[in-house]
């Protein structure tokens, strides 16, 4: 495996890490969270560009194609929520 390999893979919470599974239901419990809180403020997905949010990134983590969400990311997601980022994560 090449060295930059390696370097993702231990970013990242692989299948064979003891947390993989517990992991997945938190990200799955804060991406749905995500896509109610944007649902009850009436925001499209197009809407939340506004908020320095990437079209295309989003739209993969409201599907679940994308789990590792930057801090800075999270932060823009809970100023267009109008949270804290500590409440957004509360699941």
């Amino acid at each position: 495996m090449s060295r930059r390999k390696q370097t993702v893979a231990k970013r990242g919470i692989t299948r064979e890490s003891v947390y993989f599974d517990e992991f997945n239901r938190f990200a799955k419990k804060v991406r749905e969270k995500i896509c109610r809180l944007r649902l009850e403020k009436g925001l499209t997905q197009e809407a939340m560009q506004e908020y320095e949010l990437n079209l295309r990134q989003f739209q993969r983590i409201e599907r679940g194609d994308t789990r590792n969400i930057t801090l800075a990311y999270l932060f823009r997601l809970a100023e267009a929520f109008g949270l804290k980022p500590s409440q957004l994560l509360d699941v």
